[in-house]
């Protein structure tokens, strides 16, 4: 494989890691953003900071299914539908806007976001004897609310 090869292998890698992050932080690039309104203007959008360059609609799905087979669509043309789907306004998008998500993903946050918080607060309980039960009686009606299992605890 060629040098030139590897380079656009690459910038097709790295657009896919921005559409991933657009796809949840809309703002973070609003060019790329309406890039995603067709295929043409999407595989036009360069950045060359972050090493994405442009190419032919031709090349670039050549490229993409030696990444994988059939990665375009599978891959690329899904998360730029997904993008472009969504109504962004010309305006700056407010930080409280609110992305659905399903509730599999949504649970998953929670659990992850407790979990982190668990880390930074077990610690204190520990030090502090007289909330260490009120503590335990609180994750065992946590637990039951979210459904964590033994099994879960580890991951």
């Amino acid at each position: 494989m060629t040098e030139k090869q590897i380079e656009k292998i690459n910038s097709i890698k790295q657009l896919v890691v921005k559409l991933n992050i657009l796809k949840s932080e809309p703002s973070s690039d609003p060019k790329l953003v309406k890039a995603c309104k067709t295929q043409e203007s999407l595989i036009a959008y360069e950045s060359k900071k972050q090493g994405i360059i442009s190419m032919s609609l031709g090349s670039f799905k050549k490229y993409a299914d030696l990444i994988e087979k059939n990665y375009f669509s599978k891959k690329i043309e899904p998360l730029r539908k997904a993008i472009s789907g969504k109504s962004y306004s010309s305006q700056k998008i407010k930080s409280q806007s609110v992305i659905k998500v399903d509730p599999d993903t949504q649970r998953l946050a929670v659990v992850r976001a407790y979990n982190e918080l668990l880390k930074l607060t077990a610690p204190l309980i520990e030090k502090d004897k007289s909330i260490k039960e009120d503590f335990q009686e609180h994750m065992k009606k946590f637990r039951g609310i979210i459904g964590i299992t033994e099994a879960q605890k580890n991951e």
